[in-house]
């Protein structure tokens, strides 16, 4: 299939609310959704086009495909630096 921007604009106006509850609902912190979203549909742009027969489906995969590697990358991440590391008392002092 043949597919221009303007269809892929309109697609994204249908599909992106929809997709970004997908996101969450697979772990996706809500703030992130929206960026998963516009990557998904990045994806989608960099696609062969004429190879994708349902569009919608594929959003979909390309979808989990993101919410995997937004997780992988969640879990890559050390915690923030907290007072936790600090000793709770000075050493004693040498005489």
């Amino acid at each position: 299939m043949d597919f221009d921007r303007a269809v892929i604009a309109a697609l994204f106006a249908e599909e992106h609310v929809r997709l970004r509850g997908l996101l969450v609902r697979r772990g996706v912190p809500a703030p992130a959704a929206g960026d998963a979203v516009q990557d998904t549909f990045l994806r989608l742009l960099r696609a062969p086009l004429h190879e994708i027969r349902d569009l919608r489906a594929y959003l979909r995969r390309v979808a989990e495909s993101v919410a995997v590697d937004t997780a992988r990358r969640r879990r890559g991440r050390s915690p923030p630096a907290t007072n936790a590391c600090r000793t709770p008392h000075p050493p004693p002092r040498r005489r």
